[in-house]
């Protein structure tokens, strides 16, 4: 790789094979030093970088400035953010493609623009301090991101905190490396499976703010945890949860599994020493037939359990293991 050292302004192209960006850099005004002189400092008025398909280094914080539309569109090449991303201004946009993100510090995402792109790839938050992350949240008529991994390189356990708005992405959300998600009072819509990775004491939390899973849920060790609130959960794919962890808590929502397919729930059971749940309703969301089936372990909740259909008939097979509720309907 190499050092694009050349001065930058408005239209201009990378065709380095990497840009690399020890500084801090704003796509409204890119202050591009140190480079090779550590007292240098270059600044270049600029509307949108297309990095195309090359890599993009940024030592410290990327911006997109506020007051107009500027932008970063990428089809792929790997991007990694130093500290913290700012969209400052409603009509700034990443037009992400397929390339993998890496950003080390807080998001601030202020932008409602139409032109924003999720792309395929995946962006993942390893910041050691965690901090503070506002998504875009209702202001995206799509969703903000493919795939998310919240994975902390510190050694204990950091939380990563969500302000102001949800967060949607349309992939899958990992967490990962002894890190907490704090979803305080937002809403949460994951397109694919949501996992708690294996290895750690990865944990979700929340307040209220509804949750919507479209795919799978795996709670992949036995200290990882969710901190349910107030809010609604709807999982469209299988339940897996491996827990023994005396920090979960099934606070006083609701659950709703409403698949389309046959599938295989494996619950905590007599892991936890508390109800899993509060509240459950498995639903049929296909036409025919749908079978919900039971392995492992059995089934624990404080308040009702709901057996009907959207459309099909829906079957709830315990598989010889126990289910204890308060009341059944």
């Amino acid at each position: 790789s190499k050092v694009d050292e050349r001065p930058w302004d408005t239209g201009d192209e990378i065709t380095s094979e990497t840009l690399i960006v020890p500084g801090t850099t704003s796509v409204a005004k890119l202050s591009l030093g140190p480079l090779t002189d550590p007292a240098a400092s270059v600044d270049h008025i600029l509307e949108v970088v297309a990095k195309a398909t090359f890599t993009l280094t940024v030592g410290t914080m990327f911006t997109l400035g506020a007051g107009e539309a500027n932008a970063l569109t990428s089809t792929s090449g790997a991007v990694v953010i130093g500290t913290d991303v700012s969209v400052a201004d409603a009509t700034a946009y990443i037009d992400l493609g397929s390339e993998a993100w890496t950003v080390s510090g807080t998001w601030t995402n202020s932008t409602t623009s139409a032109s924003w792109d999720a792309g395929t790839g995946t962006v993942t938050f390893d910041a050691v301090a965690g901090g503070t992350m506002t998504f875009a949240g209702a202001n995206l008529a799509e969703d903000e991101f493919s795939s998310v991994t919240f994975a902390s390189t510190a050694a204990g356990s950091i939380t990563f905190t969500m302000a102001t708005r949800g967060l949607r992405l349309g992939g899958a959300l990992v967490i990962d490396s002894t890190t907490i998600l704090a979803k305080a009072t937002f809403t949460l819509t994951v397109g694919g499976a949501f996992t708690l990775g294996a290895g750690e004491a990865n944990a979700l939390t929340s307040t209220s703010g509804d949750v919507t899973i479209t795919g799978a849920v795996s709670v992949d060790d036995a200290t990882a945890y969710i901190d349910f609130g107030s809010e609604a959960w709807t999982v469209s794919g299988t339940w897996t949860n491996s827990t023994t962890s005396a920090t979960w808590d099934a606070g006083t929502g609701s659950m709703l599994f409403n698949s389309t397919a046959n599938g295989t729930y494996t619950f905590a059971g007599a892991n936890l020493a508390e109800p899993e749940f509060v509240d459950i309703d498995f639903r049929s969301a296909a036409a025919g037939a749908i079978t919900f089936t039971m392995a492992t372990r059995g089934l624990r909740l404080s308040g009702i359990l709901d057996i009907d259909d959207a459309a099909g008939s829906t079957t709830l097979d315990s598989g010889g293991f126990d289910i204890q509720q308060s009341s059944f309907v």
